[in-house]
């Protein structure tokens, strides 16, 4: 244990001052012994922060042309940046290595040299490509137990419509600077106020205004408006734009044009009780998907298919599928593995190719998945971080059931007591302290009880989390997406646990908590997930943080959550309101697979909670060791088609698919597999395979085992290196997108 605690001296590096990017594999280090290529890592072991796994290398030596292959097993702490979409294998040991058709002379030379060699590197690689290797091996797989599935509302328009829902009956509070005179309804997602004299409710869209006589509607436009409430919106609107991220170089003369304002306004649809709004414009086009007996409406930004089969009708909503008679219902939930086996043949290329991610045993599935299993780490000072807990009132407990644990009530933080100790998770770090009230100081290690707190407890999220190690100065510290409402559930990815959590009300506070529903939220394999509030048209917008709207967190709970993605920000020639489809472009000539129609090339902004701005005084700077540099530079010619078997054989696959291994000084027909490198993995708890019906997922060549599995290795590599190179195309001419969204702190 001392020994780790050590070698994690060294986890945080500012992946912002490195600046690295995945350029491609091999990687070449020069020294002047010679020159040695290091071949992308296969990942054999990953717990927490530690990544265990072995790379096949070459190493010509100086004066020679003829290389020397072998490979070198490693283990590394992992350091990860989601923004960037970058990891960094650091302080790696290298416990073994092997060259088994070197002579003698070559294996204690060129071994002596990478043991002292390897320890000298910072390996940078990319989380798709990290993500893609890691398929079988033992990791963060814990699944989604004790979730609800339970349908929401389901609420079907055939015309431009926007859900107003409240959380609950409608509660007002004096709105800031204008007590008795104006009132906000503070339990809802859009702004809506009250004129108390007037006895009059107004709903402000962005350019548009409705007004009402009960918070519940009928609604209806209006253009007079009380001078108050236009300075209210606009101060509003300031303190939101200074907020959101200032957007990139965006390439916007490549952008299409946007579809035409509706010159009708979109109806209010009010809701006070779990729901969401399909919206489809006009009667529904059914269209065909290619070579399944499957059709989806064409004319909605929604996710809607029928199956020809049976002429049920299905929604895909927070990543749950549902299915009815008709689009008139009655909805009822549909386990993943229990849906149609035709889902799991919609072409990734189609206008309806995002839903894959839902459909268990696709690559999409299985990437989300992957993806939902690597940490977001940071290294956090232990003596310079103050943290104050503010409650409404003296704090209130309350018991977790199931456990003999409770949590505070009356604030918008995250306070657990275990035993005599509180422990707070704010902003993905967690604190202890001896009262309620504090002081409160970086936890170097939280109690085990605390990761059985279950779903229908809303402090859930808090059990992705976790304290890795310390040191006497800094604490080492991961989350998982869960932290962030996003869980893995049947083989795929869910938003959210499905329960309702109460928020908590007093005539000064209203503290909610992350919810499933009445969000609009929805998957793109590029952007992830995207929060939006059904669909407008027109002038119609819909503002997320509410500023200077009465100072509230807003109905996705107290600034400083986001979802791990964003959704689209606002446009030049985009009406306000627009919701993009989640529908992406088929990958085409000049336009990378992650353009979509109707919003810019996205790029996720500033997921990464540790690196927000207001986070950053917390973040430890670690010196890096003198020696040590990163592994950065791309073999010119090299080809990433070099494998190491686990018993450290070398193998090289041709472009027409043969493989070939490293024999007494040359290339030659592999013997049979020794079956020591398993052909199909397991362990992880991942399925690899699909779940429905056992067809194989559109788009997944079917897979010739190879050599000791490696062709398995092979499919994995090339899957990340499109992943990477698609998020490097989309980031390079991307706006920097924003989100909505919140989580109770």
């Amino acid at each position: 244990m001392g020994k780790r605690i050590l070698a994690l001296g060294v986890l945080l590096v500012a992946s912002a001052a490195i600046a690295l990017d995945d350029q491609g594999w091999p990687r070449e280090i020069k020294t002047g012994r010679g020159s040695l290529l290091i071949y992308q890592p296969q990942i054999d072991r990953f717990n927490g922060n530690i990544v265990e796994g072995r790379a096949a290398v070459s190493f010509t030596a100086t004066g020679t042309s003829e290389p020397v292959f072998g490979a070198f097993w490693f283990k590394a702490l992992l350091e990860t940046d989601h923004d960037t979409r970058m990891a960094t294998l650091l302080s790696i040991q290298v416990p073994r290595v092997k060259f088994a058709n070197a002579t003698e002379e070559q294996q204690k030379e060129v071994g002596a040299f990478l043991e002292e060699q390897i320890p000298k590197l910072d390996i940078p690689i990319s989380i798709d490509r990290l993500a893609a290797a890691m398929e079988d091996v033992s990791q963060e797989s814990r699944g989604a137990g004790n979730f609800r599935h339970d349908p929401p509302r389901i609420v079907v328009s055939y015309e431009p419509a926007v859900l107003l829902m409240y959380d609950g009956t409608p509660i007002l509070q004096d709105a800031g600077g204008q007590e008795g005179v104006y009132q906000r309804v503070v339990n809802t997602p859009l702004p809506v106020v009250r004129d108390v004299k007037a006895t009059k409710f107004y709903l402000c869209g962005g350019d548009i205004w409705y007004v009402s006589s009960n918070a519940l509607g009928p609604w209806s436009v209006t253009g007079d408006v009380p001078a108050p409430l236009m300075a209210m919106k606009a101060e509003a609107d300031e303190q939101q734009q200074q907020q959101e991220p200032q957007q990139g170089d965006a390439d916007t003369a490549a952008e299409p044009k946007q579809p035409p304002a509706s010159d009708k306004a979109p109806k209010i649809v009010v809701a006070t009780e779990p729901t969401e709004l399909l919206v489809i414009h006009g009667q529904a086009n059914w269209a065909p998907i290619t070579d399944t007996e499957l059709l989806y409406v064409s004319n909605s930004e929604n996710d809607i298919f029928k199956d020809l089969n049976t002429q049920k009708t299905y929604t895909a909503l927070s990543g749950r599928w549902f299915s009815a008679p008709s689009l008139d219902g009655p909805w009822t939930f549909v386990p993943p593995d229990s849906l149609p086996r035709d889902f799991s043949s919609i072409p990734e290329d189609s206008p309806i190719g995002n839903v894959l991610a839902s459909v268990p045993g696709t690559d999409a599935a299985r990437d989300a998945m992957l993806d939902a299993q690597i940490p977001q780490t940071a290294a956090i000072k232990r003596d310079a971080v103050t943290l104050e807990v503010k409650y409404d009132g003296a704090p209130q407990f309350k018991a977790i059931e199931g456990t003999g644990m409770e949590f505070a009530v009356n604030t918008s933080y995250s306070v657990i007591k275990s035993g005599a100790r509180y422990y707070c998770c704010h902003q993905a770090v967690w604190y202890v302290a001896g009262t309620p009230q504090g002081p409160w100081q970086v936890a170097d290690n939280v109690p085990d009880e605390i990761y059985t707190i279950p779903p229908a407890n809303q402090n859930y999220n808090v059990t992705y989390v976790h304290v890795y190690g310390a040191t006497p100065t800094v604490v080492y510290t991961g989350y998982y997406p869960g932290y962030v409402n996003s869980y893995i559930y049947g083989g795929c990815i869910v938003y959210g646990t499905g329960w309702y959590y109460p928020p908590y009300v007093s005539p000064y506070f209203y503290y909610p908590w992350h919810p499933t529903w009445g969000v609009s939220v929805g998957w793109n394999p590029w952007t992830g997930w995207g929060v939006g509030v059904s669909w407008g048209s027109g002038p119609f917008r819909v503002t997320v943080g509410f500023g200077g709207w009465g100072g509230y967190g807003g109905w996705y709970g107290p600034p400083g959550y986001h979802p791990p993605y964003h959704p689209y920000p606002p446009r030049p020639g985009m009406p306000p309101g627009y919701r993009p489809p989640y529908h992406p472009y088929p990958p085409g000539p000049g336009a990378p697979p992650a353009y979509r129609p109707g919003g810019p090339k996205p790029t996720p902004y500033n997921s990464n909670l540790y690196a927000r701005q207001q986070n950053l005084e917390r973040n430890a700077a670690v010196p890096r060791d003198k020696g040590v540099r990163p592994a950065n530079t791309v073999a010119k010619g090299g080809a990433n088609n070099m494998y190491a078997d686990r018993d450290g054989n070398v193998y090289r696959r041709g472009n027409d698919g043969t493989w070939q291994q490293r024999d007494k000084g040359g290339w030659s027909k592999p013997a049979a597999s020794s079956g020591s490198y398993p052909a199909s993995g397991g362990g992880s708890g991942v399925s690899t395979r699909p779940s429905t019906g056992g067809s194989r997922p559109a788009g997944r060549p079917q897979v010739s085992q190879g050599p000791s599995g490696l062709e398995r290795d092979y499919q994995a590599r090339q899957r990340g290196s499109s992943r990477t190179q698609s998020f490097g195309a989309a980031r390079s001419g991307a706006t920097r997108s924003f989100g909505g969204g919140g989580h109770r702190r």
